[in-house]
């Protein structure tokens, strides 16, 4: 298991997640949603700046999102809280399968996939091999999410004493 950017990011995104699903609870009967939202590789000015995008690859260029996205989604599902109440609360969002729920689309006119879909691991895995070929897998390649037990696996193997 190889963590995301570094130690820090990773507890911080544990911690979010767990906050998410502790506060669900008790906020509930106030009419109150707690989510950890999960956007993909976001297009900031820093990450631009620092060329992070580009260090992670051509794949990752590709799919990333804007901060706008995010908002939108946000948007969206304020104006759905009852379904968020019943269905999102103390959970985690990914940021491109709300936006297809809700038909959203980024600042370019696109929907982003998910990093869980096979079309988005298929776009970063041909990434290196031209604009053909990650054309193809965005044409080709369905977009069915890997279900979470899988993509966290590794994390969840006993590290060894």
């Amino acid at each position: 298991f190889a963590p995301i950017f570094d130690v820090a990011y990773g507890v911080g995104k544990a911690a979010v997640d767990r906050l998410a699903a502790d506060a669900a609870k008790p906020l509930r009967p106030h009419g109150v949603a707690s989510v950890s939202m999960y956007p993909g590789a976001v297009k900031t000015e820093f990450m631009d700046k620092k060329r992070v995008l580009r260090r992670l690859g051509a794949g990752t260029v590709a799919l990333a999102e804007s901060p706008v996205y995010t908002g939108r989604v946000l948007a969206a599902m304020l104006g759905d809280r009852e379904r968020v109440l019943k269905e999102d609360s103390g959970k985690v969002v990914v940021v491109a399968e709300a936006a297809k729920r809700y038909g959203i689309v980024d600042v370019d006119g696109l929907y982003k996939v998910s990093f869980r879909s096979l079309r988005g691991v298929a776009v970063q895995a041909l990434a290196g091999k031209g604009k053909k070929w990650t054309a193809w897998a965005q044409r080709l390649v369905p977009d069915v999410c890997v279900p979470w037990i899988i993509m966290v696996w590794a994390a969840l193997v006993s590290p060894r004493m």
